[in-house]
């Protein structure tokens, strides 16, 4: 089936952001993610909205690393283990190590997760537990899957 050109260009888009792992995965979900970010943009720049515009800009930039957690993840979340579909928007990244206590943006630190996936998991576990653990090179996602 060939794609309508509007829709062969957001695919072009989404696969310049560095996210073609995802278009092979769900080519509606690419398109529905980069689309979002399009609007988001495009009411940022019109709003004026420089802490916007500059969120949906790393927005962009991450797509590189998504697609590695992607791939690395083998296209599952980390917690429950089932493969991604519908909204990518919904993917989640999980700093094993968060952001507030000294974690960083290097894969070995990061997770892909379904947004329930990370919600649940950040009501286990407290910013500093989470800390101790990844300190500790405790995989405490693997360890909370096990005990469930």
């Amino acid at each position: 089936m060939k794609l309508p050109e509007t829709e062969r260009n957001q695919l072009n888009s989404c696969q310049t952001a560095g996210l073609d792992i995802f278009c092979k995965a769900n080519r509606d979900s690419c398109l529905k993610y980069v689309q979002g970010v399009q609007r988001r943009l495009d009411r940022a720049v019109a709003d004026g909205d420089n802490r916007e515009i500059s969120k949906t800009r790393n927005k962009i930039l991450q797509a590189p690393i998504m697609e590695k957690l992607f791939k690395s993840q083998k296209g599952r979340c980390a917690y429950c283990k089932q493969i991604f579909d519908g909204d990518l928007s919904a993917t989640h990244k999980h700093h094993l190590r968060p952001r507030s206590e000294g974690g960083d943006w290097k894969l070995g630190n990061l997770r892909l997760l379904h947004s329930e996936c990370h919600t649940s998991l950040h009501s286990l576990f407290s910013r500093k537990e989470m800390a101790d653990l990844a300190d500790k090179k405790i995989d405490y996602i693997r360890l909370m899957k096990s005990v469930s």
